[in-house]
């Protein structure tokens, strides 16, 4: 196709291959100065000196965007791509861009009568964008940062921040520490004797009767008097006096598995540990039951404590009857969490039969 100006100000597009006139625009009220195709050619751009822009579609043949601007447009042209339109005006030695905001959002191409309004646009520049980004900037450093809650409501189950590494083992935490066991201890070299012992002979032999190998055990005990609890037990005794379990569960949460696991065998007697401090753990896992936060972690917690010290719960009468709070506990935070999980598969499965 051909675009070309006329002198009574009007545009006619021309097939070359049938060499007829194919559309016919009017519209401009001063001599044209430059007219640009889209890269689809769907668009036909042109410029007068009575300052105005105009958009015009060929397929329907009708005007969808006009606009004037403080300088007469000289010459106009579409990017490549079609994302941005470079201007030259009267008296402005610079190119000016404008961007097509129909790649960005929905814009309305709904064609123009000859009475609609002609829009005054100021040219491009950068001082604008600057001052606009300036404003911007002075807004978004008044504005709240968001913070996120902790728990949304205490009737919602809330799982915790806890990376899954730390918890998520924990069951099988023997099979993982059996996996990781050298097949073979270490060995320690032999220290070498600085005069070394020799065989009354001819040659020379050394004497080696004496540097058999000889295992030797040591067994050190530590006076009842000088055993130091963990610093997990001791959060455990002060949450005892004042009902707050939450900074054992903190310091519990910043566990790895191995050390969970340590401290968690440490609370039975034999361990050095005792009744009351295992007691203390159950009211932990009670609390955070009852909060329901950190709830894959809470399972996690209680199914190592159930399977490290169940028979020694099952033995001793405190410890069995207050198991059964947690279980109270636990069919209760359940059924909540099984009824609401039942209700959204439900209803995901009535939506998708429509």
């Amino acid at each position: 196709m051909l675009a070309a100006a006329l002198e009574d100000f009007t545009i006619i597009v021309v097939d070359l291959d049938t060499r007829t006139v194919v559309r016919k625009f009017q519209g401009h009220k001063s001599r044209l100065t430059d007219c640009t195709f889209s890269p689809d050619s769907r668009w036909l751009l042109t410029a007068a000196m009575d300052r105005t822009i105009c958009t015009w579609d060929i397929p329907s043949s009708r005007l969808i965007d006009c606009f004037q601007v403080d300088a007469a447009c000289t010459s106009l042209s579409f990017s490549p791509t079609g994302d941005f339109l470079a201007t030259t005006h009267v008296d402005y030695l610079g190119v000016f861009l404008w961007s097509n905001k129909t790649l960005y959002s929905h814009v309305s191409l709904r064609p123009l009568s000859e009475s609609a309004d002609v829009p005054l646009l100021k040219l491009p520049t950068t001082v604008g964008e600057e001052q606009e980004g300036l404003e911007n900037e002075t807004v978004l450093d008044y504005e709240p940062e968001f913070k996120s809650c902790d728990q949304i409501s205490k009737d919602l189950v809330t799982l915790s921040l806890v990376a899954s590494s730390r918890w998520q083992n924990l069951l099988d935490i023997d099979i993982v520490k059996k996996r990781n066991k050298p097949r073979e201890p270490p060995k320690v070299p032999k220290a070498a004797p600085f005069f070394l012992p020799t065989q009354p002979s001819l040659n020379l032999q050394f004497d080696l009767s004496e540097t058999a190998d000889k295992e030797e055990t040591y067994n050190i005990r530590m006076p009842a008097d000088l055993q130091i609890i963990s610093g997990f037990a001791q959060l455990l005794h002060d949450a005892s006096e004042t009902n707050n379990f939450q900074p054992a569960i903190a310091k519990l949460e910043a566990m790895g598995p191995s050390a969970i696991d340590f401290e968690i065998s440490s609370l039975a007697p034999e361990g050095g540990g005792s009744f009351d401090l295992m007691l203390l753990f159950m009211k932990l896992i009670e609390s955070m039951l009852i909060s329901n936060r950190d709830f894959e972690v809470t399972q996690a917690y209680l199914g190592l404590f159930l399977k490290t010290h169940g028979d020694l719960i099952a033995s001793e009468r405190q410890l069995r009857d207050y198991i059964a709070k947690l279980q109270s506990c636990q069919v209760t935070g359940w059924e909540s969490l099984q009824s609401k999980l039942f209700y959204s598969l439900c209803v995901t499965q009535s939506l998708k039969g429509m």
